[in-house]
C-alpha cells in the first residue's frame, strides 16, 4: 500500500487539527519511510517491549 494512502486513512481516523495544543508539532510520521509499505505495527508507547518485538520480527525476515 502506498504511504500516502496510509496517512490519508490515519488522518481520517484522527484528524491532525483535533490534536491537543500540547501535541501540536509532535504528531505525524516520525520515520523516513519508503513509498510502498508492506507491514505496519502500531503501539501506543514505544517502550522496550515493543522495540524488542520489532527487532525480533526484523531478524526473522532477514
Amino acid at each position: 500500500m502506498k504511504l500516502t494512502k496510509i496517512v490519508h486513512v490515519l488522518e481520517e481516523i484522527a484528524p491532525p487539527e483535533l490534536a491537543d495544543d500540547f501535541d501540536k508539532g509532535r504528531i505525524g510520521l516520525i520515520l523516513g519511510l519508503k513509498d510502498e509499505i508492506s507491514r505496519i505495527a502500531v503501539a501506543l508507547d514505544a517502550n522496550s517491549y515493543v522495540l524488542k518485538k520489532k527487532l525480533q520480527k526484523s531478524e526473522q525476515t532477514c
